[in-house]
């Protein structure tokens, strides 16, 4: 009875290891995905901006011309 009492504490012993490694794996998956979808959204604001301040250039340039065309 001893051996078998045994037995079954040593395998929920290692069941209850590969829970929390499989735990761990999953944290560690987890804070990857959003660390990357962080990452593409900062990616994207920056793309944003340099939209923004390329547009704003051409139209100050087209301004420019337009202005220049009525001298």
């Amino acid at each position: 009875a001893n051996l078998a009492a045994i037995r079954i504490s040593e395998s929920n012993a290692e069941r209850r290891q590969r829970e929390a490694e499989y735990l761990k794996l999953a944290t560690s998956s987890e804070k990857i995905q959003a660390a990357q979808a962080l990452e593409e959204s900062y990616l994207a604001e920056k793309l944003a901006e340099e939209a923004r301040a390329v547009k704003e250039m051409a139209t100050a340039q087209a301004t420019e011309i337009v202005g220049a065309r009525f001298l």
